[in-house]
């Protein structure tokens, strides 16, 4: 997510043949796997301004910034996670989710693109979605009390509450004092 660079251009790796476009469809091919040609920006100073903003907690003059930053480049992925934390604080869920359909597939190992698309998607009320990407990201970065608490909660959310009790164990191992655990715990037990 460098943002001193943005995709200029992308040739897929997906045959276009009319038997390979048949064959596409028993087995897709992933759009992400293609030859990227990169294209130097250089430090975006309107970048850096957004997110000096957002992280003074103005989060509105932050978004006025980024998406039209985004809606004219949705190759620069850090612009486009920039306005997916915005969004975030903003409780646009929605906003996120379609950052992330973009940024996602390209980062499909990036513990911190799937715990964020995740948020999302849990903010969204689709939590059999959530849990997935928490999911990975949790196997990526095991025992990481943000991805692991929302996992549990996740899980609580969708009635998995053995699967979310056995997270909230797993995290005690490493949390040993957290409240935060407890709490859940005996919420979760009631």
């Amino acid at each position: 997510l460098d943002p001193r660079f943005t995709q200029e251009m992308s040739a897929s790796a997906c045959p276009s043949t009319f038997l390979d476009s048949f064959l596409n469809q028993l087995i897709p091919c992933p759009q992400n796997r293609a030859g990227v040609l990169l294209k130097w920006i250089g430090v975006d100073a309107l970048l850096e301004q957004a997110n000096r903003l957002e992280q003074q907690g103005r989060a509105a003059e932050a978004r006025v910034i980024l998406a039209p930053m985004w809606e004219r480049d949705h190759g620069n992925f850090a612009v486009g996670f920039s306005l997916a934390l915005v969004a975030y604080r903003q409780g646009d869920y929605a906003l996120m989710d379609r950052i992330f359909q973009v940024i996602g597939p390209w980062f499909p190992q990036h513990t911190v693109v799937l715990y964020n698309w995740a948020l999302a998607l849990k903010g969204l009320k689709r939590p059999q979605e959530a849990v997935s990407l928490f999911e990975r990201a949790y196997q990526l970065t095991p025992r990481d009390f943000a991805i692991g608490f929302n996992l549990a909660e996740t899980y609580y959310e969708k009635g998995d509450r053995s699967r979310a009790l056995a997270t909230l164990d797993d995290l005690k191992q490493s949390y040993p004092k957290d409240t935060r655990l407890d709490d859940a715990r005996s919420r979760w037990l009631r």
